[in-house]
């Protein structure tokens, strides 16, 4: 009887933690603005409202960032990372953020650039606003 209960304990486990990874990537769907941007702690003197990421059911991505930076491809989410491949790059290499605020609203993750913590905030834009992410 006990190892019944322990089976079955398993098992509803594996089942509410593949509910929730599914769940978890359809959060991210829509359009983002970043509204604040963290090098190793501090406030980084750029407008953040440039840099934007769209996520698409089909496992799609795009994302625009200063000095006209853009890429696009294909994402995924093995919490807590997402990864994405650039499809537009000619050295297609997946790289790998990590998710360490997810809502309905709102977006935080966690990156390394040249050795140093960056952390990306940003807010879901809304649907009816005129931002278009191509």
């Amino acid at each position: 009887m006990r190892r019944l209960f322990s089976v079955l304990g398993t098992v509803i486990c594996l089942i509410l933690a593949q509910s929730c990874a599914n769940d978890a990537p359809n959060l991210l769907l829509g359009q983002w603005t970043a509204f604040e941007i963290l090098e190793e702690g501090e406030v980084l003197d750029i407008n953040p409202s440039q840099i934007q990421l769209g996520f698409e059911e089909e496992e799609r991505y795009t994302y625009l960032s200063t000095l006209n930076y853009e890429e696009a491809g294909r994402y995924r989410v093995q919490t807590p990372y997402l990864y994405t491949t650039d499809t537009t790059a000619e050295q297609q290499a997946e790289k790998a953020v990590e998710i360490i605020q997810l809502t309905i609203d709102s977006l935080q993750l966690r990156m390394n650039d040249n050795g140093k913590e960056r952390i990306l905030k940003l807010l879901k834009t809304p649907a009816d606003s005129n931002l278009i992410i191509n």
